[in-house]
């Protein structure tokens, strides 16, 4: 009888956990602190010279392209020049974006650390 309880107790446990990592909570800036050439960093990809980088920016989501750089999902940052590229296929993530902006620089919010080109 203990176990059957053993048993079920684990399947109960196995079925429970779908094998994904817990999600990060991000607190949301407001939009209107998230204007210009400044976003919150949603998501990473990095590949080899690029970072990928989503951010939410004029209360969309837009895709950037830099060197590489370490940035952490919910953080706020902020990039220079940029040339927009429409319909860009990445080969190395197979992949194409409806936008991407090619950014000379990325700048954490503090300014003290930079990447460029």
């Amino acid at each position: 009888m203990k176990k059957s309880i053993l048993i079920v107790a684990i399947c109960l446990l196995v079925a429970s956990c779908d094998g994904k990592q817990p999600v990060e909570e991000i607190v949301a800036v407001p939009d209107a602190q998230l204007s210009g050439n400044r976003g919150q960093v949603l998501s990473t990809i990095d590949v080899p010279g690029y970072t990928y980088i989503e951010v939410r920016n004029n209360g969309r989501n837009v895709w950037l392209a830099g060197t590489p750089i370490e940035v952490s999902v919910g953080e706020i940052i902020s990039w220079g020049d940029a040339a927009l590229m429409k319909e860009f296929k990445s080969s190395a993530l197979n992949k194409t974006f409806d936008e991407l902006l090619f950014v000379v620089a990325v700048y954490k919010d503090s300014h003290e650390s930079q990447q460029s080109n």
